[in-house]
């Protein structure tokens, strides 16, 4: 379970990112203090899908995830692949549904 948690958290950040090559440019000329902003920014994005999951919280779901059909979260198996906020909404939904108790521990 925290392994899917984990692996839509990363996609999800993937996905929230679509860049055209001046964009990667832009990044590449980042300074360190503009980087550990944003490091810190991703951080509390992460911070607050992990609360949200543990809490139950669907409002702070959808206030993380990118609401379009153009987001994708590949998760741990095979086939474990939703295309568009409706279906990853459907599977956050059903996840609250099935689990009481959820602790995502957070590491380095």
């Amino acid at each position: 379970m925290s392994i899917f948690l984990l692996s839509s958290a990363f996609f999800l950040v993937v996905s929230c990112t679509n860049q055209e090559n001046t964009q990667v440019v832009q990044v590449l000329k980042k300074t360190d203090t503009e980087i550990k902003q944003e490091k810190l920014l991703i951080s509390q994005i992460l911070d607050n899908l992990a609360a949200a999951n543990e809490s139950g919280n669907f409002e702070m779901i959808k206030n993380t995830w990118l609401q379009s059909e153009d987001v994708l979260l590949i998760g741990t198996e095979n086939d474990e692949k939703l295309e568009g906020w409706e279906e990853i909404k459907a599977a956050v939904k059903k996840q609250f549904s099935s689990f009481n108790e959820t602790l995502i521990s957070i590491t380095d």
